[in-house]
């Protein structure tokens, strides 16, 4: 059998890297879109990031668990986004919606989240997944002393905004 270096695998590399990033919050957001009523407060678990790659498949950048279910529906075509947004320190994404669902993995540092009904700050830190159903208003902010890095994907419906701006809720 002869090696064919087209096939071959190519380093880690940052391009793949973002490949597999895009693949594993894509996976979560259809994964999230099957389940629950989504009628409760949504608290989300931490669990400790794998970046490490291996031969042996994707790499997990982090998951997160939530308790009371989800209920999604865009009701026909759904469009999903997926971006990496940083936060300074000291900075903050400002109050704001999404018509849509918002699934996020912290990837670098540490944000703090507050949520309308739910204003006690949650802190989420390398490797914690964060849910935020549609049309909640919440902020995020990074209260330590180095940039926090968030991967979001969003699932809306076609050409709908990512975002909205919102009255301060706590």
């Amino acid at each position: 059998m002869s090696t064919n270096p087209t096939n071959a695998v190519a380093p880690y590399s940052p391009t793949r890297r973002l490949r597999s990033v895009i693949a594993a919050v894509t996976v979560c957001a259809f994964v999230l879109a099957g389940c629950g009523d989504g009628s409760s407060d949504v608290q989300a678990t931490a669990a400790t990031a794998t970046p490490t790659p291996t031969a042996a498949g994707p790499v997990v950048l982090g998951k997160g668990l939530i308790a009371d279910g989800v209920k999604l529906d865009t009701g026909g075509p759904a469009e999903f986004s997926v971006l990496v947004r940083t936060i300074p320190p000291g900075g903050t994404t400002g109050w704001h919606t999404h018509p849509g669902t918002e699934t996020s993995i912290v990837t670098k540092g540490e944000v703090t989240v507050l949520r309308a009904g739910a204003c006690k700050p949650v802190v989420y830190r390398v490797g914690d997944g964060v849910f935020v159903p549609a049309g909640t208003a919440h902020v995020a902010r990074n209260d330590g002393a180095v940039p926090a890095e968030i991967v979001v994907t969003y699932l809306l419906k076609p050409g709908a905004p990512d975002r909205a701006p919102a009255p301060a809720a706590c």
